[in-house]
């Protein structure tokens, strides 16, 4: 990788589609689930390039503490300058977005947990059902009944 002098290993693997583009993919597995299951495979080193709010981090090398956003647009223009750059073409993606915010979701590591609801369901639902849990706007009772059950 030229801005940080880094070499990455060339794998081959299944997931890749011979018949898009050039055959080839970066596989960046901190920050797409499909790379993620591609690096565990292969056993490829996994760099978290970005902070939580979505600055650089440490571990990119260059542009520390700065937004994504304009990172990407200061990376091709460096990549440009050093010579480095050899191509620039329009693809679709699919890029997820919040349905509140509108804002880009950005898939990365973190840390997560999850609560086996078998045994606090029933009790949380007849709270509600019974007056003692009072939901505003009362419109959400039946949602989260759908939940709860």
């Amino acid at each position: 990788i030229p801005m940080v002098e880094r070499s990455v290993p060339v794998i081959f693997d299944d997931y890749i589609d011979m018949e898009f583009g050039t055959g080839c993919l970066k596989v960046t597995p901190a920050h797409d689930i499909n790379d993620w299951e591609i690096g565990q495979r292969h056993g490829l080193e996994v760099i978290d390039t970005l902070n939580p709010d979505g600055t650089m981090s440490e571990a990119a090398g260059f542009y520390v503490g700065e937004d994504r956003f304009v990172v990407r647009k200061k990376i091709a223009k460096d990549l440009e300058a050093s010579g480095h750059l050899v191509k620039v073409e329009d693809i679709v993606n699919k890029v997820g977005f919040s349905e509140r915010t509108d804002a880009v979701i950005e898939p990365r590591l973190s840390l997560q947990w999850f609560v086996k609801m078998d045994q606090l369901a029933k009790p949380a639902l007849d709270a509600v059902t019974d007056g003692r849990v009072k939901l505003h706007p009362a419109k959400f009772v039946n949602t989260y009944r759908h939940w709860m059950e």
